[in-house]
């Protein structure tokens, strides 16, 4: 799919995988890069998110932990709050 897109290498702060179809998953994939992330598609890495076209959620599995969320906002939220708590 040609989205006329242009990337910039950057340092990144992390990877997360993210897995689902439709426009919550592409407005999800660039959410997650302006917070500093590389999206994968690996079903290894430690951050994963579903996006749920169906019911409008994200399912978040960070460090083996579970959790839906309702908003973009709130996900990205936790997974930068996540992140910095790893880091220290």
């Amino acid at each position: 799919m040609e989205r006329g897109d242009f990337r910039i290498k950057k340092n990144t702060n992390g990877r997360v995988a993210v897995f689902g179809t439709g426009n919550n998953v592409i407005w999800t994939i660039k959410a997650l890069e302006r917070i500093g992330l590389e999206i994968s598609d690996d079903h290894n890495e430690l951050i994963q998110v579903l996006v749920d076209a169906d019911s409008g959620a994200w399912e978040l599995t960070l460090s083996g932990n579970n959790e839906t969320f309702y908003s973009l906002y709130s996900l990205c939220r936790k997974i930068k709050t996540g992140l910095s708590a790893s880091l220290k």
